[in-house]
């Protein structure tokens, strides 16, 4: 998508313009059900254990948000609303760039694990994710963008599943050519790797800016994988 006049996209605490016509959207992540997602007794509790077999039982949720697939027509109807305009046709390219969730840790053992929730079935039309399986341990940056196509895995999976890759697997989300937005959850597990005195967790890349009222504000906290003890979040999330 081609946007007349801006050449950086939106970003805020709550909610980050992404390429390939995505949105990350963190707000609401605190109230319930959502905030109880990876809790004992949340919607997705079911995959603590797992999870914890990987990273560890002291695993933090490092981040917790959703990922929106506009479909071409919404992309186009939200940018227009905002005044920027958006040259969008049929043969404008709308994947994502090729990449990683996090820096690599040169380290063998997972780090930090990315989580996909899909609520709703994610189809070959509606923007699934290209993975390409095995990155992580190799030099995929090395790759051409072919090379990776040619290579890559496509998920197509029904809305309720669950799929957990490293955080430094490449991959990449296809365009929505469907008629409705596709909505994803996504958590960001991680280690609590501690370096220089300070927990370095693998935070997505986003604004500290409310949307809301124009302030700097804190990004939400992390929380240990599976505790029933709520941490309190900032008020905008």
């Amino acid at each position: 998508c081609a946007r007349r006049g801006e050449e950086r996209p939106h970003r805020f605490a709550e909610v980050i313009q992404k390429d390939g016509g995505r949105y990350d959207c963190r707000h609401g992540m605190s109230t319930e059900p959502l905030a109880s997602l990876l809790r004992p007794g949340g919607a997705a509790a079911t995959l603590i254990t797992v999870l914890q077999r990987v990273l560890g039982e002291d695993a933090e949720v490092a981040t917790l948000g959703q990922i929106v697939a506009m479909s071409r027509d919404g992309l186009a109807a939200a940018l227009a609303e905002t005044g920027e305009g958006c040259l969008i046709d049929d043969d404008s390219p709308c994947n994502q760039a090729w990449h990683i969730d996090g820096p690599s840790q040169n380290d063998l053992s997972a780090q930090a694990l990315t989580v996909f929730l899909p609520l709703c079935d994610v189809t070959p039309t509606n923007g699934a994710t290209q993975f390409l399986l095995g990155s992580h341990r190799i030099e995929g940056a090395d790759l051409s963008d072919e090379e990776r196509e040619a290579n890559s895995t496509t998920l197509y999976v029904p809305a309720g599943s669950a799929i957990a890759f490293d955080h430094q697997l490449w991959h990449r989300g296809l365009c929505n050519n469907g008629n409705c937005d596709r909505p994803v959850l996504y958590a960001i597990i991680s280690r609590p790797i501690w370096r220089d005195g300070q927990k370095m967790l693998p935070i997505l890349s986003g604004g500290n800016i409310s949307v809301f009222t124009g302030e700097e504000v804190d990004p939400a906290p992390p929380f240990q994988l599976g505790f029933e003890e709520m941490a309190t979040a900032p008020e905008h999330f």
